[in-house]
């Protein structure tokens, strides 16, 4: 396959809004490549990506689109702010999920196996990031051990 696009990079973009409300967001990062035109940048215009997101957990997932700059870039965002968890714990949210769930381009086919990075995402509010960092689960592989108890006995 010569002519073909995959996803470079995502990023959490995530702000606040106010002191009461954060807004979830994703920078997505598209590559198209065409052999002959010896580029990863070939006819990224009128690219679409489509995703869902969902707030929390125990939510509906709600679908979401955006289109692609010349760059290779667009921002998938929320449809709505998310209320702070610590001061809406019925209605508020600190995380969310996005997933890319296709990407459409009137020249090139998405080829998902070349992506540089998972379709998923979780995003962080970034107040509760900062206010309560222990609230926000580890990046590392493996889980931290006040979550997970070992199954090994301590000496």
């Amino acid at each position: 396959i010569n002519d073909f696009m995959y996803i470079v990079n995502i990023t959490d973009i995530s702000d606040t809004k106010n002191s009461r409300k954060w807004r979830p967001k994703i920078k997505i990062s598209i590559a198209n490549r065409n052999a002959a035109a010896g580029g990863d940048n070939y006819q990224l215009d009128q690219t679409k990506v489509k995703g869902t997101y969902q707030k929390g957990t125990g939510t509906k997932s709600v679908t979401i689109g955006c289109n692609i700059d010349l760059q290779g870039f667009c921002i998938l965002t929320s449809r709505y702010p998310v209320k702070h968890l610590f001061i809406n714990s019925g209605t508020g949210a600190d995380s969310a999920e996005f997933n890319v769930i296709s990407i459409d381009n009137p020249v090139s086919e998405y080829n998902a196996q070349f992506n540089k990075v998972d379709t998923t995402l979780v995003v962080w509010d970034p107040v509760a990031t900062s206010t309560y960092p222990s609230l926000v689960p580890s990046t590392t592989s493996s889980p931290s051990r006040a979550i997970f108890p070992s199954s090994s006995p301590s000496l």
